[in-house]
């Protein structure tokens, strides 16, 4: 399963202090650990300033380095899609597209829902005030198949 990761108001609260960088990553690590079918995409902003594979290093500090590899890609910037309502979506279906995995199953763990269509069946809405929370990995490891 492909799963698209936003950072900012996922794996750290948005707004956030220094201090509190990536401070709910332990929680994406344990979906991983649970879960060896998922892949990670990053959809989030920080991909406009950082390569994948700094994005892996910071989000894997100080945990497991063979989920690494899990860490297969960044979706495309489509051009105004982060202003844009379901922005984030089109750039998720893109690269679904582009990668020919349109019939691979996904979802997004993301903290802004207009980023996505009302009430999409494929996102994982977190609240941004605290990131990731023990609920939210039970939802998404209800909704990953083991296998």
């Amino acid at each position: 399963m492909i799963v698209f990761l936003d950072i900012d108001g996922v794996l750290h609260p948005d707004p956030s202090i220094a201090e509190e960088a990536f401070c709910q990553r332990h929680l994406l690590w344990s979906i991983l650990s649970a879960r060896p079918n998922v892949q990670i995409v990053i959809s989030s902003d920080w991909r406009f300033h950082h390569s994948q594979a700094e994005l892996a290093e910071f989000i894997l500090r100080d945990g497991d380095p063979s989920l690494k590899p899990r860490f297969i890609s960044m979706t495309p910037v489509l051009p105004g899609a982060k202003h844009e309502y379901e922005g984030r979506q089109q750039e998720c279906l893109l690269w679904l597209n582009s990668n020919h995995a349109s019939d691979r199953p996904w979802l997004a763990i993301d903290d802004v829902a207009g980023n996505f269509t009302y009430g999409s069946p494929h996102l994982i809405l977190v609240d941004h005030r605290t990131g990731l929370t023990l609920p939210d990995v039970e939802r998404v490891l209800s909704r990953v198949p083991i296998n």
